[in-house]
């Protein structure tokens, strides 16, 4: 299960020749420029979350647990495999669909376990 440090969300996995693949999880491996290979915890910020085309050697799917109307924007909760993570999103998919989304390389901090 993902950490959440107030609106982070912290997902466990290893890096590889800079990419992130999450622990226990079918999704492809994320892009993280500068991490070098070790087991560590990615760190997503809900704002960091972009459609799917934005970026997408980093994209990520998965199902929506969840949804919270912030005011601005559609809080989300997200499966990655068997962690969860939350998502500012703009509009609220179906509790249960499929959700794609993509983080911005260089939002994509990894740390150390």
């Amino acid at each position: 299960m993902a950490s959440f440090i107030g609106g982070f969300s912290i997902v466990r996995g290893q890096v590889r020749d800079e990419r992130f693949k999450i622990a226990d999880s079918d999704a492809e491996a994320v892009r993280t420029p500068g991490a070098r290979w070790r087991d560590g915890m990615l760190v997503i910020r809900p704002e960091d979350a972009r459609p799917p085309d934005a970026y997408p050697d980093n994209r990520l799917q998965d199902k929506v647990l969840s949804s919270a109307f912030q005011g601005r924007c559609w809080r989300l909760a997200v499966d990655l495999g068997p962690q969860r993570v939350r998502l500012d999103w703009p509009e609220a998919p179906p509790v249960g669909a499929s959700l794609a989304f993509a983080l911005p390389p260089d939002r994509c901090v990894v740390l150390v376990t």
